[in-house]
């Protein structure tokens, strides 16, 4: 609800915190052009055992008391405010357990079904901005702008973007005042550590010009300023009216904004009538741990550490070691392994103004795979020996690609190292291929048209057999190849569909089947009987682990030879229920500090 108004910093200046409803968790939330309707994402908290909610948006006029859902938004991932403040357009899939996304839009007030204004294809990006006379618009992950009309008639045909040297796509951020031009964000892991810059997008010729380094989630403010975060704190320039470029030094606004371990600035909403947005809580998930998951739920804690782990750790073919992502005081990532039984992390990999992440163990144990990245979607994946004061080996580079190339699969006869073009997102835009490591020359070697759109695979631990994720059809599915020595597939074979994350494989039994292992974004374990002698047969998924019970929440799990699972467990501040503060005519605080000395 409304908490009590605190002292106003300056005239006229009224400071409330907004809270969910009871048991909705808030996430980005966000306000109308207007200053009247702040909008979140919601979700519900699980009961018990339950499978995790879907997100809503929920909308809430600042004149009233109540938060109110749009039922018609479930499962969304993207949204915004009309330049008018009476619709929201927002991205989610067309109907529950659809693999198909659409975008949409409805009226603020819910009044009307949702209108279908095209469907979400692959590669396109969040977030989405819908500025006076231009429709909405958002960008592809290999630097396109799309235009979508808000009649409902569709895209029209991509722009391709004139991007400054070393960028390969950029995110909309917020419309500036101006016919056509956007603020945008891009990543940067130049000077003192991992930043991101601003820059300035022109919808109708596609030029990108820089127009701010260090800083993230920048608004223009009607006083003239540009308004961005660096970290946990938010910060304004002065700057120039017709060129946007920054025109005075760095004011301090306020700190302490919520934002999460990896993240380079805190967001934050500003409506054009002078309404502040943001969360609250500094910056959270700097201490989480490592655990180790039983399938019947058990769970123990493999070391004390609490740290910012992140989204990558694997553990070694022969249970002896383990590798994992953490975030330094920069903002950098880098790779620590540690002996199973001795829980005592040393670093294996790290470099200046580079993130190194995503950790394989080779086959036999005695290798990690791993990707160190830089601007503009370049860099090297390397081999490293833990046991050998040899230099790590460079594998393969890279360089101006529209994702980072990251380790996936490796062959147990030492010659192919799988890597996958993306992310962890199945929102399209990714795909698997390989690397000759007995080649004099490696390169990245894609598998063909029909193994596109994939985010996760495993190779059997025969080598004989490829499972990867993939929406080449449409949908999104988990197929079964045979590999050759050669590095050449065979036909696919459809294990199952749904929303698959992430993909793996037991051991092999006595009779010679195994079981492919995978993880639901619902948060389930499941496992497929894969049986290939005589024939190749496949059985029924069967769940065996509700992963959305455990709490705090796994951020990110291993497939350990014993069937346990090794986690990275989300810190409590992260299950922390939290709101958000508006500042009512924020603009007077903004001026009163850009005159202060």
């Amino acid at each position: 609800g409304f908490g009590a108004a605190s002292e106003p910093a300056a005239a006229g200046v009224v400071r409330f915190a907004v809270d969910p409803p009871e048991g909705i968790s808030m996430d980005s939330p966000f306000i109308s052009p207007d200053g009247k309707v702040l909008a979140f994402t919601g979700r519900e908290s699980a009961d018990e055992g339950a499978q995790r909610p879907e997100p809503y948006i929920y909308t809430r006029r600042l004149d009233e008391l109540e938060s109110h859902r749009l039922d018609a938004t479930r499962g969304v991932f993207a949204s915004t405010f009309s330049a008018d403040s009476h619709w929201l357009a927002f991205a989610s899939s067309a109907s529950p357990g659809s693999s198909v996304q659409q975008l949409r839009k409805v009226p603020v007030d819910g009044s009307a079904p949702p209108l279908v204004l095209a469907e979400w294809k692959s590669g396109w990006r969040s977030p989405i901005v819908w500025p006076v006379g231009e429709g909405i618009l958002l960008t592809t992950s290999d630097g396109k702008l799309v235009r979508v009309a808000p009649d409902g008639s569709g895209a029209g045909e991509p722009l391709q973007m004139k991007l400054p040297e070393g960028l390969s796509t950029v995110g909309l951020r917020s419309p500036l005042p101006a016919p056509g031009k956007i603020l945008a964000s891009n990543d940067s892991w130049e000077g003192t550590g991992y930043h991101q810059e601003v820059d300035l997008v022109d919808a109708h010729t596609g030029e990108v010009r820089r127009i701010l380094d260090n800083g993230t989630s920048a608004r223009w403010s009607p006083t003239g300023h540009l308004v961005f975060t660096r970290n946990d704190t938010l910060l304004a320039m002065r700057a120039d009216p017709v060129t946007f470029e920054p025109a005075g030094g760095v004011i301090s606004l306020t700190d302490g904004l919520g934002t999460s371990t990896g993240d380079a600035g805190a967001a934050f909403a500003l409506s054009q009538s002078g309404t502040l947005v943001h969360r609250t809580g500094g910056r959270w998930g700097m201490h989480r741990r490592i655990a180790i998951l039983s399938l019947d739920g058990s769970l123990v804690p493999w070391s004390d550490d609490r740290l910012p782990f992140q989204d990558a750790i694997d553990v070694s073919p022969d249970g002896r070691w383990m590798a994992v992502t953490e975030m330094g005081d920069d903002l950098n990532f880098s790779v620590w392994i540690s002996a199973m039984d001795k829980p005592r992390l040393r670093l294996l990999a790290a470099m200046p103004k580079m993130d190194c992440n995503n950790a394989l163990w080779a086959p036999g144990s005695e290798a990690v795979y791993y990707t160190c990245s830089g601007r503009g979607g370049s860099g090297t994946v390397y081999r490293a020996r833990p046991d050998s004061a040899s230099p790590p080996e460079e594998i393969v580079s890279f360089s101006g690609r529209n994702n980072l190339i990251v380790p996936a699969a490796a062959s147990p006869d030492g010659r192919w190292l799988l890597v996958r073009d993306g992310g962890y997102s199945d929102q399209g835009g990714t795909e698997l291929m390989k690397v000759d490591l007995a080649a004099d020359k490696r390169s990245l070697v894609p598998f063909g048209e029909d193994v596109r759109e994939s985010w996760t695979a495993a190779l059997s631990p025969d080598g004989r057999w490829l499972a990867y994720a993939t929406r080449a059809s449409g949908r999104s599915e988990i197929h079964l190849r045979r590999f050759a020595e050669d590095g050449t597939v065979g036909p696919p074979a459809i294990v199952t569909s749904g929303d698959i994350v992430a993909v793996g494989w037991s051991l092999e039994d006595g009779d010679g089947a195994r079981d492919l292992l995978f993880w639901s974004r619902a948060g389930k374990l499941y496992k497929v009987r894969i049986s290939t002698s005589p024939s190749l047969s496949i059985g029924d998924p069967v769940e065996i682990l509700d992963g959305s019970k455990i709490h705090p929440s796994i951020n990110t799990a291993a497939w350990m030879p014993d069937g346990r699972l090794l986690i990275v467990q989300q810190g409590e501040d992260e299950e922390v229920r939290r709101g958000a503060v508006v500042v009512v005519n924020w603009l007077e605080e903004l001026k009163r500090l850009a005159r202060s000395p």
